[in-house]
């Protein structure tokens, strides 16, 4: 499997360089796919942080990104400790359809457009992660 993991402080100030950083090593995954891909985790990235400016400083602003290639599949992870979505009540709100013109609420439904399997995790000690996998033809 190859893989990059990055620990960034959850602050807007960084976006442009993750960013850089992860469409790079999408692209030596997969060229075709890794803008599609790219966006669906920019916007999970994008969540991390306004999660981060909710908490006003309460818990770690570490965001944990872990990116990967294996076989057919290109797989990430975004892990943080605001807390996440904790009612799935809340989380069926944010992805309806009806709420594309909205202004928050539509990454969600973005990302489940794009990729081929998304699910996210509450632990009990707080930590939020989010798990997107795209399928791929293996060329690389």
């Amino acid at each position: 499997m190859k893989e990059i993991c990055l620990k960034i402080q959850a602050d807007k100030q960084y976006l442009k360089y993750i960013d850089d950083v992860l469409l790079q090593t999408l692209k030596l995954f997969n060229s075709d796919l890794a803008s599609r891909f790219h966006f669906a985790l920019h916007e999970i990235i994008i969540n991390s942080i306004q999660a981060a400016e909710r908490d006003n400083g309460k818990n770690d602003n570490t965001v944990i990104i872990t990116v990967g290639k294996d076989n057919n599949e290109i797989r990430a992870s975004v892990m943080d400790m605001f807390g996440g979505m904790k009612e799935t009540k809340e989380v069926s709100k944010k992805i309806s359809k009806e709420r594309i013109f909205e202004e928050n609420g539509r990454g969600i439904l973005f990302i489940k457009e794009i990729v081929d399997e998304y699910s996210w995790e509450l632990d009990d000690n707080g930590s939020f992660t989010v798990h997107i996998v795209m399928k791929i033809d293996d060329k690389c």
